[in-house]
């Protein structure tokens, strides 16, 4: 079975749809499905199970053996959000359960961060896993995404294979883009969904991942100090 976490947003449905087409059909679906409009991103996929948010630790202590490979895609993700204990709970101390999770039970894991954690490009939006600790995020949603990725990295015991997927701005269908976020890099929500799939069928070189586009040209790419993947869209 895959799981995925944010499984009726934007990215996590079009990612059960992909995974869909090639036949992994055993999806165990997890987010809070309590929004009409974003749970009809999920109609017509083959889902196996959904899963309360809330409810998911504990069920994959149960289910832990079955479980392949975890897209943790879920957060709360509310820019205009201040609550910084809300972003603790369902951000960084719930990710570090998924992480501790997947460390204990043998499970790849990739999660989603956020690109605006390399400081609107100011550094050149490089994958220098050293410059995370200095970025400064500007609201609580990168900071948690930040503290995440510093938290992962001091870790001395990691998932036998994991990924964090910086995220620059993803647009597509369901999803609107400001002209300001056209300014910054962006990167096509489909083509994000192949980098998750790239790294589910080759578990190697962990570490952390910018996702965007480079020098205005109209290709997506995954880049790291280790490895480069581009995507002609």
């Amino acid at each position: 079975m895959i799981v995925v976490t944010g499984a009726a947003g934007f990215i996590g449905s079009y990612l059960i749809q992909r995974l869909n087409q090639d036949n992994f059909n055993a999806i165990i679906a997890v987010d809070k499905f309590d929004n009409e409009v974003k749970n009809k991103n999920l109609v017509g996929s083959k889902i196996k199970e959904r899963v309360d948010r809330n409810l998911f630790l504990s069920w994959l202590d149960k289910n832990c053996e079955t479980v392949e490979f975890i897209f943790h895609i879920g957060a709360c993700t509310d820019t205009a959000e201040f609550d910084l204990n809300l972003f603790n709970k369902l951000n960084t101390g719930y990710s570090k359960e998924v992480w501790k999770r997947c460390c204990n039970y043998q499970i790849p894991l990739v999660y989603a961060s956020s690109a605006a954690n390399y400081d609107l490009g100011e550094s050149g939006q490089k994958n220098d896993e050293s410059k995370i600790l200095v970025l400064e995020p500007v609201n609580q949603h990168e900071l948690s995404k930040q503290e995440f990725d510093v938290w992962a990295l001091e870790q001395p015991d990691k998932p036998f294979f994991w990924a964090g997927l910086t995220l620059f701005d993803v647009y597509g269908k369901n999803e609107n883009s400001s002209n300001e976020d056209q300014k910054r890099d962006f990167a096509y929500v489909k083509d994000v969904i192949e980098v998750c799939l790239c790294f589910m069928y080759n578990r190697k070189d962990s570490g952390i991942y910018n996702v965007g586009l480079v020098n205005d040209s109209a290709k997506a790419v995954f880049v790291s100090k280790k490895i480069n993947i581009v995507l002609n869209t």
